[in-house]
Order: C-alpha cells, then sequence, then structure tokens
C-alpha cells in the first residue's frame, strides 16, 4: 500500500507500472511460497479455511 502511495506522489504511470510489476513477479510468488512451506504444518489446514489469502481474518 505504501508503494502505491509513492507511485501516487509522483503523479506519472510508470511507478504504477512498476509496482504492478513488484507485485506479479516479486510478492504474489513469495506469498504462494510461503503458504506451500506452512502446508506441512498439522494446524494450517484450519488456519487456511479461517484465512483469506492476502489479509487473515483477525477476529
Amino acid at each position: 500500500m505504501i508503494d502505491c502511495a509513492y507511485a501516487s506522489l509522483a503523479a506519472h504511470w510508470l511507478p504504477f507500472l512498476i509496482v504492478a510489476a513488484w507485485t506479479a513477479f516479486f510478492f504474489i510468488p513469495g506469498a504462494r511460497a510461503k503458504d506451500k512451506s506452512l502446508s506441512r504444518y498439522p494446524d494450517y489446514a484450519a488456519y487456511r479455511s479461517r484465512s483469506y489469502a492476502l489479509v487473515p481474518l483477525i477476529w
């Protein structure tokens, strides 16, 4: 979110493109790799059933 804020301060389309590319090539694959590594734990299925892909439920 802070990256999008910095991109909006630049008032140009290129920073938004850079943030979108970073998200597509680094953030999403990293999140998937983290989910894959966590899947070896027995409580992961319960965690996955009560959380969203990017924002876990806190309540």
